[in-house]
């Protein structure tokens, strides 16, 4: 579940193939087409602000599930 999270919260290729609206663009499409609109100059502040934010909801789930992936490791390291 994790794995499949992360995958699609970073997939870049699979909306931009389905979406036709900017409007309904993922962070991740909206971050490059941001980082596109500044082809000469990019405000990297502004990109770094925007990074941060993308960056926040699997850092909060991460934070949140840490026990149970605690828990995963210490049962594949037993033997039985």
């Amino acid at each position: 579940a994790i794995f499949s999270f992360m995958n699609h919260w970073n997939d870049l290729m699979t909306p931009l193939i389905y979406l036709n609206s900017r409007r309904l663009y993922t962070i991740s499409l909206g971050l490059a087409t941001f980082r596109q609109q500044y082809s000469t100059e990019t405000p990297w502040h502004l990109l770094m602000a925007a990074s941060v934010v993308t960056m926040m909801p699997p850092l909060i789930i991460f934070f949140l599930a840490q026990r149970l992936f605690i828990q995963g490791i210490v049962v594949t390291g037993l033997k039985g």
